[in-house]
């Protein structure tokens, strides 16, 4: 059996979980509400990235960081 095929039986044989997410997320009631949510949004994973780049030294890992916040 190729590992393909071995992954796709493997993947397929796992029961499905239930999608809750409906639950859990409100949609907005805009789209104007949406744009402003997802400005909001940027805002805070930039303070976040902000916040733990002061903390990182290693230069890889601040590397990655700073592409992902640039991303």
């Amino acid at each position: 059996m190729s590992l393909h095929s071995w992954l796709s039986s493997a993947v397929w044989a796992q029961p499905r979980q239930e999608d809750t997410w409906a639950t859990r997320v409100k949609a907005p009631d805009s789209v104007e509400q949406a744009c402003a949510e997802a400005v909001q949004a940027e805002i805070e994973n930039d303070a976040i990235y902000s916040r733990l780049l002061e903390q990182v030294t290693e230069a890889q890992v601040r590397l990655v960081m700073l592409r992902l916040q640039d991303a």
